[in-house]
């Protein structure tokens, strides 16, 4: 979709449009890199909220760029890649709330969901980009709008259903307490308890 927009909507050449691609990746590697860095200090859940406001951020450069500058493209697009570390926060957080004879379901589980959305994003996009003649725009309108009600739930979850007032969660105490209780003394997914 993005070497596809850009040629289409900038008039950039397949070796212009190819080239950008580049970036992302570059700024991808280091953001997942970090991750080593960024979870520890700021805790799972914290950082897949970070990274669903990068995400986000990066998804409304994308959008408005046809409108605007093609650097906002180049600009959502680094956005969007520097959430990568989010990936990392994600699994942490998840793996850290089931039973560790449980954790190659939950490995399996989400990397069919995965899958499955790569592969019917990709029909779905690409056939939404194609129909669209002067408004292409509109793919990412649409990821900017489930990017941001993604954003809205993961919020929720975080000032909402976690004491806003305990600040454990940014010590990166959510792991498991050995239990079978995860933060806050939740019960553990599959735990024996």
């Amino acid at each position: 979709i993005i070497s596809a927009f850009t040629i289409t909507v900038f008039h950039w050449t397949q070796m212009e449009a190819s080239l950008i691609i580049v970036y992302p990746a570059i700024v991808g590697v280091i953001s997942f890199l970090s991750s080593a860095w960024i979870v520890p200090k700021c805790g799972s859940l914290l950082s897949v909220v970070i990274s669903s406001v990068l995400g986000t951020i990066g998804l409304i450069c994308m959008t408005l760029s046809a409108a605007l500058l093609p650097l906002f493209f180049i600009i959502g697009l680094g956005f969007l890649a520097s959430g990568a570390f989010g990936l990392v926060g994600y699994l942490s957080f998840i793996s850290a709330r089931i039973d560790p004879s449980k954790q190659g379901e939950l490995q399996g589980t989400l990397g069919a969901c995965a899958l499955a959305g790569f592969a019917l994003g990709n029909v779905g996009y690409s056939g939404l980009f194609y129909f669209l003649e002067d408004h292409k725009w509109i793919v990412f309108l649409i990821g900017t709008i489930f990017s941001f009600c993604s954003l809205i739930l993961i919020g929720h979850y975080y000032v909402i259903i976690y004491d806003s007032s305990d600040f454990s969660i940014l010590n990166n105490n959510d792991d498991n307490d050995g239990n079978g209780n995860g933060i806050h003394g939740e019960s553990v997914i599959g735990s024996a308890n």
